[in-house]
């Protein structure tokens, strides 16, 4: 589990129904970010799925999955820790679907 250095709000993009109702759903404000890991050998790639988010990210893929080899549990958090950057909150934000 990652703590973060202050609490984040994230504001997940409105969905339009069929019948044309507009679904908003509420702010998520964050102060930890807890997550699982996927991997695969034969895909090579390895994966965090954040919990309470719908989204996750790919920590590494390919080469960089090759080089990570046996990776720790400690790996895995400064991967994402470098992923999340100086602003969090704005890669986070970036990480949901997009509006048609």
């Amino acid at each position: 589990m990652i703590t973060l250095s202050s609490p984040i709000t994230l504001t997940p993009p409105s969905v339009i129904l069929e019948d044309g109702t507009t679904i908003t759903p509420p702010p998520i404000t964050i102060s930890e970010l807890d997550y699982s890991v996927n991997y695969s050998n034969s895909r090579k790639s390895a994966r965090a799925n954040f919990v309470g988010l719908p989204f996750g990210v790919t920590i590494w893929k390919g080469a960089d999955y090759d080089a990570a080899g046996q990776f720790t549990d400690a790996d895995v958090e400064a991967r994402i820790n470098t992923l999340l950057g100086s602003d969090p909150q704005s890669f986070l934000q970036g990480l949901f679907p997009k509006q048609a």
